[in-house]
């Protein structure tokens, strides 16, 4: 067993290295196993073997980010509790369509709606947790917001050595940095230091950036502290965070073709938008999240019963005519035509938050 854990241990470390050496390789990688999964969600009707890899490349996306952000020393203004919170919820969020449909395939609708509700609650407590204990603010989806591989490595291999950061702790004062750059005296150009060259594999061979004043930073920064929230966007907060457990409350009780889940759940999420108020104060992380919960809402014209009363023959008939009269896009409406159905029926996508 020990022999076992040193063997993966080692692996484990030569995949690190590998990820942090080539980290566009990486990338290629990651979209090639979901392109993958897009091809087998169209050319076959295995869904649960499509879902599979869909899920696994982005927990993998997930993986390669946390060793890229450990290794570049990216700093996050997140407590370590916090931060595995969010780890799991991120997990689950990925995995949980996957739950779905193979719990569906092996244990049927009950199975399947079972499978649904402890996700839901799985989901609702941790961001509960996450909320009054840690203060986490209006929090994203998902929980894990995932890194800009080529524009914040790039940017920490000009600003730092990666790999001789922890050896140049000088013994001079830790609030002066050393300049990157400096100028020759007979031609004028300007040459970065040794000290501040990047390893070879973070090398862009630009000039490193002058450094933003503070009130710059602040402005640009996407990782700031969260908003505190007042009494009533805890509320709306809050709402939102319950509305899939109310919901699913509903459902049981009205029935899955009752108006009155539908209305009670957009009820909520609206509520919980005007209840937030002005977002002027909020962070810029907050301001895109707002954003993509107004954005959300569009997804009531798919969620039944509007979409079997309404949505479902207007949506057909405008494919239709895309496919009719634009070049080449039948070859994209038939497939979507054909996977609407499926999507539809799958409450991980439909009721995504």
């Amino acid at each position: 067993k020990l022999k076992m854990e040193v063997k993966v241990s080692k692996i484990f470390e030569k995949y690190k290295t590998w990820v942090c050496s080539s980290h566009e390789t990486t990338s290629q990688f990651e979209s090639t196993v979901r392109i993958l999964s897009y091809a087998i969600s169209a050319r076959s009707e295995d869904s649960v073997l499509s879902e599979l890899l869909y899920s696994a490349s982005n927990l993998l996306v997930l993986l390669n980010h946390s060793i890229l952000r450990q290794t570049a020393r990216l700093k996050e203004n997140v407590p370590l509790p916090q931060k595995r919170i969010e780890m799991c919820l991120a997990i689950i969020e990925y995995s949980e369509v996957f739950l779905e449909l193979a719990t569906r395939k092996l244990r049927g609708n009950s199975g399947k709606w079972l499978m649904i509700v402890c996700i839901h609650i799985a989901k609702s407590a941790l961001r509960l947790l996450l909320l009054l204990k840690h203060k986490s603010g209006i929090q994203a989806s998902p929980a894990v917001p995932l890194l800009n591989r080529k524009k914040e490595l790039d940017e920490k291999a000009q600003q730092t050595d990666l790999s001789l950061e922890p050896f140049l702790a000088s013994s001079a004062d830790p609030d002066k940095k050393a300049p990157d750059t400096f100028t020759l005296k007979r031609s004028g150009k300007v040459v970065r230091t040794l000290s501040a060259t990047p390893p070879l594999n973070y090398r862009s061979w630009q000039l490193p950036e002058e450094p933003l004043k503070e009130t710059s930073k602040k402005q640009l920064n996407f990782d700031t502290s969260p908003t505190p929230l007042n009494k009533h966007r805890l509320w709306a907060e809050g709402l939102h965070i319950s509305r899939p457990l109310i919901h699913l409350l509903s459902l049981y009780k009205f029935g899955l073709k009752s108006w009155k889940p539908w209305l009670l759940a957009s009820a909520i999420d609206i509520s919980s938008l005007f209840m937030i108020g002005d977002p002027d104060d909020l962070t810029p992380k907050e301001r895109v999240e707002l954003k993509r919960r107004c954005y959300m809402l569009l997804l009531y014209l798919l969620r039944s019963p509007f979409y079997d009363k309404y949505s479902k023959m207007r949506i057909a008939l405008l494919m239709q005519v895309i496919a009719a009269y634009v070049p080449g896009a039948r070859y994209i409406v038939g497939p979507l035509l054909n996977y609407l159905p499926t999507w539809q029926g799958i409450y991980g996508y439909v009721w995504a938050t």
